[in-house]
C-alpha cells in the first residue's frame, strides 16, 4: 500500500506561521495527510484547521474494487488519528461529531429571502447554454440532469428552445455521461 500524498517539502513554513485558518476539502486520510496536519500544528499551534467532508458517512460510496481497496484501508486506519489536529469538520450532515471532532453544519441552498425575484426574460434566443465545470464524479448528479432533459424533450416535443449542455473538465464519470448523451 503506497503512502503517497503531501510531502514535507510542500509545507511553506512562512505561510503557515502567518495563517489563521487552513480549510481543506477532505478526500481521505493517509499517513502523509496525518503527518501534514501534525506538522502544521507544530509550526503554528494557534492555527485553526477545518476539513470539509461533502458526504458523510462516505464508506459506502467508495467502491470495493481492488484498485480502491488500499485507499479505503489507509483512510479507515488514519482517519482515527486526525482528531488530534483538526479543530472542526464542516459537513452537510446532522452529525455533531465526526472522527471525534466537533462539526459545523453547512448547507447547499439559496436563501430565497436574499434573492431578487426573477424578471421575465426578453431573450428571444432559441438556444440555452448550460455549462458544468467539474472533475466529474457520480455524486454530482449530472447524469440525472441529462436524463431529465431527455424526458423533458420526449414529453414536450413542441419545445422550440434547444438546450446545449457543455461539460468542461475530466473525471471518472465524463465518459459515462458522453455515452448517455449518445444513447438518449
Amino acid at each position: 500500500m503506497p503512502f503517497t500524498g503531501i510531502n514535507d517539502w510542500c509545507i511553506d513554513k512562512k505561510i503557515i506561521k502567518n495563517c489563521d485558518i487552513i480549510y481543506t476539502r477532505y478526500a481521505s486520510s493517509d499517513f502523509q495527510f496525518v503527518k501534514f496536519l501534525k506538522n502544521v500544528k507544530r509550526i503554528n499551534p494557534k492555527i485553526i484547521i477545518l476539513i470539509e467532508i461533502p458526504t458523510y458517512p462516505y464508506d459506502f460510496k467508495i467502491s470495493n474494487t481492488i484498485g480502491r481497496l488500499p485507499i479505503k484501508t489507509k483512510d479507515r486506519l488514519n482517519r482515527k488519528r486526525i482528531h488530534s489536529y483538526v479543530d472542526y469538520v464542516l459537513t452537510y450532515s446532522k452529525d455533531e461529531k465526526i472522527f471525534k471532532i466537533n462539526t459545523l453544519e453547512l448547507s447547499n441552498f439559496v436563501n430565497t429571502e436574499l434573492t431578487l425575484p426573477k424578471m421575465p426574460s426578453k431573450n428571444t434566443d432559441t438556444v440555452i447554454n448550460i455549462i458544468a465545470v467539474a472533475n466529474f464524479n457520480y455524486w454530482h448528479g449530472y447524469d440525472r440532469f441529462l436524463v431529465g432533459l431527455y424526458e423533458y424533450y420526449k414529453n414536450n416535443s413542441d419545445e422550440k428552445r434547444k438546450i446545449v449542455f457543455h461539460l468542461i473538465g475530466d473525471g471518472e464519470e465524463l465518459i459515462e455521461m458522453q455515452k448517455l448523451c449518445k444513447e438518449t
